[in-house]
């Protein structure tokens, strides 16, 4: 059996989503530097952007199964993204070092959310066992073109 239009869409974001995390994850890496300028870090600051995005992050793996039983997969998914949404762009426009770290802090949660709420998704919404594996391998993918 094929896909419905609906799982076809779940897929697209999904990817989408990876590619996002991807970005969300290992940009700040690359940007250290122009941060740190930016803002004046000290060493310190600069060490604490990164555990703290990280240190979050898992909290948001082990949070939001809570939450996706709770109120839905679908719902946690469409909140985390939202969320992920606004407070990356804080920490875009950001030009104080709290106001940054705690946006990365928020940012780590969101992105923890995604990436293990819509793999389990689309493992529910898969017609076959073949499909699941294929799409789940496409996420992959995904994550590692928004790395590269």
């Amino acid at each position: 059996s094929g896909l419905s239009s609906i799982q076809i869409v779940a897929l697209v974001a999904i990817c989408l989503t990876h590619m996002g995390d991807a970005v969300e994850i290992y940009l700040p890496s690359i940007l250290t530097q122009e941060i740190s300028c930016d803002l004046l870090l000290s060493g310190t600051q600069q060490g604490l952007l990164s555990v703290v995005f990280y240190s979050f992050y898992a909290a948001g793996s082990f949070s939001s199964g809570w939450f996706a039983n709770k109120i839905g997969r679908r719902i946690t998914i469409l909140i985390s993204l939202g969320l992920s949404f606004l407070v990356s762009t804080l920490a875009a426009l950001s030009h104080e070092f709290y106001i940054l770290l705690i946006s990365r802090a928020a940012t780590g949660v969101l992105v923890g959310s995604n990436y293990g709420i819509t793999n389990l998704y689309w493992a529910e919404i898969s017609p076959t066992v073949k499909i699941k594996n294929l799409g789940l391998l496409l996420a992959s993918l995904c994550f590692s073109l928004g790395a590269g």
